[in-house]
């Protein structure tokens, strides 16, 4: 079957129903470099998936907040109960909604472990215009995690008007135990709607290589595929 009746029968199928697809319930977001605008990222992500379910968000401030209490955040074991009601309330909002986003401090605080062992999936999101070396902080956060069993993904956010994905293999290269990337446009909303659609298992499409679309595809397909695959979905680019 060529590609153009592959993609073709994919779209076909998106129109049926299907089994769905086991979505992250917790989302930790990790910043690697402080060179991201985090809020913005946070705001239109939570926007997103408000459409397909229920969100809340949680930070370091937001619970603060919610407890009238400075630093309880970061409350360890040591303080038993502002740990446990802490807790608590964490295991409330994710019962009580589809999607619990975590928002981790821009350190490795007491906070920023909670959310990485909540999480059943953490999102790395990496700055393009930096080096792809290891970060000190994901240098400190390797060093002392302990299995959570939580998928890891590298989120590379380029700038804007970048063309085309390039230098994933040096990032990936220093992050072997990373299985899945995604690439983003910093403020392309496409890009973003796309993340929040893979985000909660209600994604439609055909991943392919760069390699097929230019062997197997006509002008408009290649044209259409380029779309759909240089972001968001992981490919291999230099």
């Amino acid at each position: 079957m060529n590609v153009t009746k592959l993609i073709i029968n994919r779209l076909q199928k998106s129109q049926n129903p299907r089994v769905p697809i086991k979505k992250p319930v917790n989302i930790c977001l990790f910043a690697l470099h402080d060179t991201l605008n985090m809020a913005a990222f946070v705001t239109e992500l939570t926007a997103l998936l408000t459409g397909k379910g229920t969100v809340y968000v949680a930070s370091s401030a937001i619970a603060n907040q919610v407890f009238g209490q400075e630093g309880i955040a970061q409350t360890n074991k040591t303080n038993g109960e502002a740990y446990r009601q802490l807790t608590q309330w964490l295991d409330d909002q994710e019962r009580t909604h589809e999607f619990l986003i975590l928002v981790s401090d821009p350190t490795l605080t007491e906070w920023t472990r909670r959310c990485m062992r909540q999480a059943d999936q953490v999102l790395l999101l990496a700055d393009t215009n930096q080096p792809a070396s290891l970060t000190p902080l994901e240098i400190q956060y390797q060093a002392t995690k302990t299995g959570t069993g939580a998928a890891e993904v590298l989120v590379l956010l380029h700038p804007a008007t970048t063309p085309v994905p390039h230098r994933t293999a040096d990032w990936l290269a220093v992050r072997p135990a990373i299985k899945t990337h995604y690439h983003l446009r910093t403020g392309n909303a496409d890009d973003m709607a796309r993340l929040a659609r893979i985000l909660s298992g209600t994604a439609n499409g055909l991943v392919l290589t760069s390699r097929a679309i230019s062997s197997a595809c006509s002008r408009r397909c290649r044209s259409l595929a380029s779309r759909l695959i240089l972001w968001v979905a992981p490919v291999s680019a230099v």
